[in-house]
């Protein structure tokens, strides 16, 4: 599996997860009881939406379009970068 979204917070990564699966898209969350572990650390990294390696492309241009189409500012994950 690989990932292509960290969060931080379970519920943007189920915000993500749900938008992957309504396209047909099976996406799957880790992570997400290490972020509550961290305290008041950073947690970003640790809570992740993964898909398979087929799925990797479509997942990436769902995702993209969700974030051209979020207010400037108020997203606050990121993508993760695609391996070279």
């Amino acid at each position: 599996m690989i990932t292509v979204f960290e969060a931080r917070t379970g519920f943007e990564a189920h915000m993500v997860s749900n938008l992957l699966q309504q396209a047909r898209v099976d996406a799957k969350i880790v992570g997400e009881d290490l972020a509550g572990a961290a305290g008041e650390l950073p947690a970003l990294g640790l809570v992740r939406v993964l898909v398979t390696p087929d799925n990797e492309a479509i997942a990436r241009d769902i995702i993209a379009d969700w974030d051209e189409a979020m207010p400037i500012g108020t997203a606050n994950w990121r993508l993760t970068p695609q391996p070279d």
